[in-house]
């Protein structure tokens, strides 16, 4: 099949088009040139709407601000509008899947119990209402377009490229950290809750999702490990890691304050793949690798 993936300079999106390219063709699209990896052809655009769909099959809408660019109003309503007209353009050209990639961030930063898809959206920031609003836009597009959209945990995951923004998402900064200073400073006490999810096992069900071999027949699925873990424990398992592969000691310096968290899971009852702990081994030690090559 003929595969689109925007946010082609983007953790995601530049991982998927590299698992993707050996059984598909695929195009890399993105804001930035970039060099080019395996038989992936690059497409550089100003807008993703000036995407070409006429000979796509599938698209992967991975391309998004973050949360910090999402307070940016014209970045914000650039990417809302860049993504109505690629809902638009796909529909038009008869593209047979559209995926996009959500966040289970929606289900807001403070959830307790057990969160399935069938939870309401929250909308406590710009990045949850954007994400918010182009679900909604794919949901209303239903009878025009089919599409699936993926709510993704805290994920985490080597870089293709060097210069990729991804370092402001926590394990990565840890694991960053880690190498470059020794020393680890959260500014909480580590007590939240998050599920935390290696790329390697979003990409295998993405790729799972492009194939047609998920049985569900929802449009909206979590893709998550399906267990909460407290920051703080998370943080020392990284660092226990890499006290063994660096061989020296890391430090963990936390916020003393006295708030206290709900604690919560995000189901994934939808992924036909079982989560084990081997895809965060394998996911963490190559992105140690990564962080030592890079900034030690």
């Amino acid at each position: 099949m003929n595969i689109l993936i925007t946010g082609g300079s983007g953790l995601l999106g530049s991982r998927l088009a590299i698992e993707l390219s050996k059984n598909h063709l695929v195009t890399l699209v993105s804001r930035k040139k970039l060099i080019s990896i395996n038989n992936i052809k690059n497409e550089f655009v100003k807008e993703y709407n000036q995407t070409q769909l006429a000979k796509q099959d599938i698209i992967i809408h991975a391309a998004s601000p973050n949360n910090i660019e999402c307070d940016n109003s014209e970045i914000y309503k650039s990417y809302i509008e860049d993504t109505e007209k690629l809902i638009l353009s796909s529909s038009k050209n008869k593209i047979k899947k559209f995926i996009f990639t959500s966040s289970t961030r929606i289900y807001g930063n403070n959830g307790i119990g057990e969160i399935s898809e069938n939870n309401p959206i929250v909308i406590n920031d710009n990045y949850s209402k954007m994400k918010g609003h182009i679900e909604n836009l794919l949901i209303n597009s239903s009878d025009k377009l089919d599409s699936s959209i993926v709510r993704i945990s805290n994920s985490y995951g080597f870089p293709v490229f060097n210069n990729t923004k991804c370092w402001h998402l926590l394990v990565m900064y840890i694991c960053k950290e880690i190498v470059h200073k020794n020393t680890v400073r959260l500014n909480s006490n580590g007590l939240e809750y998050k599920d935390f999810v290696p790329m390697n096992y979003v990409i295998e069900n993405i790729v799972d999702i492009v194939s047609g071999t998920n049985e569900t027949k929802s449009n909206i699925i979590n893709i998550c490990s399906g267990n909460t873990i407290i920051v703080k424990d998370f943080a020392n398992y990284l660092i226990k890691k890499a006290e063994q592969f660096l061989d020296k000691k890391i430090n963990l310096l936390l916020n003393n304050n006295k708030e206290t968290f709900n604690k919560y899971n995000i189901t994934n009852n939808k992924l036909k793949i079982k989560f084990n702990e081997s895809y965060s081994d394998i996911e963490i030690n190559k992105l140690l690798k990564f962080c030592k090559k890079s900034f030690a």
